[in-house]
């Protein structure tokens, strides 16, 4: 059932579904997530877990509701139940407390009152009206990636014999913006003659085709892995500014905060994998679902992207406004993807 969040039993079923307490209607829906010492948790719609005896577990009657609506209560179930389970983790660990969705979009306030459509949002980050281009600025960074990563314009280098222009490509658009370190791109320092071609068929088929996204991420990664390491954000970056609507850039440091609440049983690889890619792919577009629904509009992924390191990183109030003079400013997001 709920991968996240249950735990097996040989001797018990876990209710599957939506219930609803015969004589409790104001906790709403719930939805049974664990099971241990002869107890159910079920987490309910005003917000509270609750641990009720197996014996007990009859009294909750299943609801019936349209799929779409099932899903979508279940879903919203589940995460508020990890909250609950991660924060109690998370505070008996190290006394930190573990920020609630509706806690990050108050953070994301304190920095841009209108939201997505904060005058400072829409010139910080999305660079609209911009005189000149700074590496933070999505619309440019996308516009660029789109322009010079057109699936014509690289499967023409590739029947041209122009493998490497296909790289420089790349490179290029990933050096013009700030989803990537510097050390990261150094990578193909170490690129051989023979590792040219595979790289650059595989990188136009990870941007542009049509298989699965974990199995184009793998095609990709076995060549990437014979010059070194890559990290998430140089696998993912070129991906996502081509595709902004449908795919993510991957920070390990924001998205593994994120996941606490979200998905509290991820354990996230150091290491670009295409199956945990498509899990944190399916996360971002989830935390947009919930932004739209609290009235927040995010653009397309970019913007939640930026929401989740924002929002999940410490902030001073006496900061919050604090005016950036230098080009040095605009690399935060690097630096964070270097950290992470």
């Amino acid at each position: 059932m709920h991968a996240d969040t249950l735990s097996p039993n040989d001797h018990f079923d876990l209710p599957n579904g939506l219930h609803r307490h015969r004589s409790r209607q104001k906790w709403g829906y719930g939805v049974a997530v664990n099971h241990h010492d002869g107890v159910v948790d079920w987490q309910f719609q005003d917000g509270k877990l609750r641990r009720i005896a197996k014996s007990f577990c009859h009294l909750l009657e299943p609801v019936d509701l349209p799929a779409d609506q099932d899903e979508l209560i279940s879903v919203d179930l589940i995460a508020r139940a990890g909250l609950t389970v991660a924060r109690r983790q998370r505070e008996a660990e190290d006394g930190a407390p573990l920020l609630t969705l509706d806690e990050q979009i108050s953070r994301f306030h304190l920095r841009f009152p209108d939201g997505f459509e904060d005058e400072k949002w829409v010139k910080d980050h999305r660079g609209e009206d911009a005189k000149r281009r700074l590496k933070r600025h999505r619309d440019a960074a996308i516009a660029d990636a789109q322009e010079r990563l057109a699936e014509d314009k690289l499967r023409a280098m590739l029947a041209n014999g122009k493998p490497m222009e296909v790289i420089t490509a790349v490179l290029s658009v990933l050096e013009a913006c700030n989803l990537t370190t510097k050390k990261a791109r150094s990578l193909f320092d170490n690129m051989r003659p023979m590792d040219i071609d595979p790289i650059a068929h595989a990188w136009v088929e990870f941007i542009h085709g049509e298989g699965r996204i974990d199995m184009r991420m793998l095609t990709l990664l076995t060549p990437l892995r014979h010059l070194g390491k890559p990290n998430w954000a140089l696998v993912t970056a070129p991906l996502a500014l081509v595709h902004p609507d449908e795919h993510v850039t991957v920070s390990p440091k924001a998205f593994r905060e994120q996941a606490k609440w979200m998905a509290p049983r991820l354990t996230l690889h150091h290491q670009p994998d295409g199956a945990q890619y498509e899990r944190l792919r399916r996360m971002a577009v989830r935390l947009r679902d919930q932004l739209i629904a609290r009235d927040l509009h995010p653009r397309d992924l970019m913007d939640v992207f930026d929401f989740m390191t924002i929002s999940l990183k410490p902030v001073k109030i006496k900061d919050i406004r604090k005016p950036k003079t230098t080009e040095e400013e605009t690399t935060t997001t690097e630096a964070a993807a270097e950290a992470a």
